[in-house]
């Protein structure tokens, strides 16, 4: 089995040679179409043992990609972005942790307010592996890098054995970015490994398929840290794409959702409305390709069962739906905290088992309160009840979303709550529990209250 890495890139003297060292143990050839690089980008690609071939830029993502792919003789290609990192703890975890927060794993350990929550707190231990030369790779890799590699050959072929058919596999990647807290980290599994006659299809979020069409995603467990959101905001350089692609499909409710999603990362809140309010419109109809429920069910062999193609509703519709409530949230006119209410209702039954939609919740019952006491006062428990439910679902990577809302976040919250209801021991108790995952600001909180 051959599997190739396949990229395209421009400019990415910064984090390429860091891209290639921690994915090339698990592959074979590297292939890499250059978009026009003015920097030392080619001459790192090279100096990796990379294939590097030019590529005129043609205002089409898909266009550079299916390029760089037909150059390659891989049986899989994986394809990253040059500000990727392959995760060297991952593959074969089902316990996954984001980069420099240890989070609370498989529901977290909530006192007897809830007993029905109670679970374990856990953290991913760091392995040490002796370093082997391998013959043609021209660097040093760690026994653990040959295991990873062999157990990636291992899911891909059980994947055959268990008559999938033609399959994509799915990546797990945690993005960092900055919000109010500093720097935030959610995750989303990606289609990023693709059998040999999988290219792909749109000018920009350009997404995979095969001669047949769609095929399913299932996500295996490889994870990649992405830090790409720290450094450009590359929303302007997007939209102008986005719109047209919206011109081109109306129909399509992938293109509204990125279009919302990129208006809204402009600070363009009320301009975002009309695009999510067009997606949720088609996939609440079914329209716009596909309309399953967000979270991936587990299956036996070879990673979780992620049946979306990362253009299927079902593998963006709760993460748009979600987004869609912040924004709503974030405007805060009554209007839209009506908006915001109905589409919560709506979604429940749908979406009440993933610790993000939870926690929009809580935020929500607690604005709605806010806005008017004497008429929402029976929805205080709501807020309570949301929190705890989100330490209840604990972290789960897998099914995308921001890391800390299965545990610290909706721990911090909780105690947040608890503060304000004069609930001081339990106050301190969830504080505590969010602090020990390293969260600053419960750590602070702390402090402040023993001041006291």
């Amino acid at each position: 089995m051959k599997i190739n890495l396949v990229m395209i890139v421009k400019d990415e003297e910064r984090t390429l040679e860091r891209c290639l060292k921690a994915a090339k143990p698990l592959v074979d050839d590297i292939i890499i179409a250059d978009t026009g690089s003015t920097d030392r980008t080619v001459e790192i690609a090279r100096q990796m043992g990379a294939a590097v071939y030019p590529f005129t830029w043609v205002d089409d993502f898909s266009a550079a990609r299916n390029f760089a792919l037909e150059k390659s003789d891989g049986d899989w290609n994986l394809v990253l972005d040059a500000d990727e990192t392959v995760r060297w703890g991952s593959m074969g975890e089902e316990d996954a942790r984001p980069a420099g927060a240890i989070g609370l794993s498989g529901g977290a350990d909530v006192p007897d307010t809830d007993p029905d929550s109670r679970g374990s707190l856990s953290s991913a231990d760091e392995t040490e592996c002796d370093l082997v030369s391998v013959r043609g790779m021209g660097t040093e890799v760690s026994r653990e890098a040959l295991e990873r590699r062999k157990e990636l050959e291992r899911l891909l072929a059980a994947g055959e054995q268990m008559g999938r058919g033609t399959w994509i596999g799915g990546i797990t990647r945690y993005d960092s970015y900055h919000d109010e807290e500093g720097i935030s980290v959610s995750t989303s599994v990606l289609p990023r490994l693709l059998p040999r006659d999988v290219r792909y299809t749109g000018t920009i979020h350009e997404q995979p398929t095969g001669p047949a069409g769609d095929y399913p995603c299932y996500a295996l467990p490889l994870e990649v840290d992405h830090d790409g959101y720290l450094y450009a905001d590359k929303g302007e350089r997007n939209l102008p794409y986005l719109e047209q692609a919206v011109a081109e499909y109306p129909d399509d409710s992938y293109y509204h959702f990125q279009l919302a999603s990129t208006l809204r990362n402009l600070k363009r809140l009320e301009e975002s409305l009309i695009p999510f309010r067009e997606f949720y419109r088609l996939t609440e109809l079914g329209e716009g390709r596909g309309t399953e429920r967000h979270r991936p069910d587990r299956h036996k062999a070879g990673g979780h069962s992620h049946k979306a193609d990362g253009h299927s509703a079902d593998g963006y519709r709760a993460g748009g739906i979600v987004l869609y409530l912040y924004t709503l949230l974030d405007i805060g006119t009554p209007a839209c905290l009506d908006e915001a209410g109905g589409i919560i209702d709506k979604e429940m039954d749908a979406l009440g088992d993933w610790s993000d939609f939870c926690f929009v919740c809580g935020l929500f019952y607690m604005k709605r309160v806010l806005s008017d006491v004497e008429r929402y006062i029976g929805l205080l428990p709501n807020i309570e009840k949301c929190y705890l439910r989100c330490l209840k679902l604990g972290e789960r990577p897998e099914d995308g979303g921001v890391v800390g809302t299965g545990s610290f976040k909706a721990a911090y919250n909780l105690g947040a709550w608890y503060e304000v209801s004069g609930q001081m021991e339990l106050a301190v108790r969830y504080y505590r529990m969010a602090a020990e995952t390293g969260y600053e600001k419960a750590a602070e909180r702390l402090r402040v209250l023993e001041v006291r």
